[in-house]
């Protein structure tokens, strides 16, 4: 089992303490643009993915004739 030392995991920033120095604590306007176009991203990336399947003869399971 892998032992962690506490006192190192202590101070390790979270995700959120990070994502506030760089983008601004939530409701900000610097902030909601982060979020914006991370979540522009996040849907480009799904529907290239699945265009790429469809695309290569490989469709998603919703796309598969039964």
């Amino acid at each position: 089992m892998i032992k962690f030392n506490e006192k190192t995991l202590s101070k390790l920033k979270t995700a959120d303490e990070l994502f506030d120095e760089k983008y601004g604590k939530k409701g900000t306007k610097s902030r909601e643009e982060f979020e914006i176009k991370s979540c522009a991203w996040y849907h480009e990336e799904i529907l290239k993915n699945t265009s790429e399947k469809i695309n290569s003869g490989n469709p998603p399971a919703i796309h598969q004739k039964v």
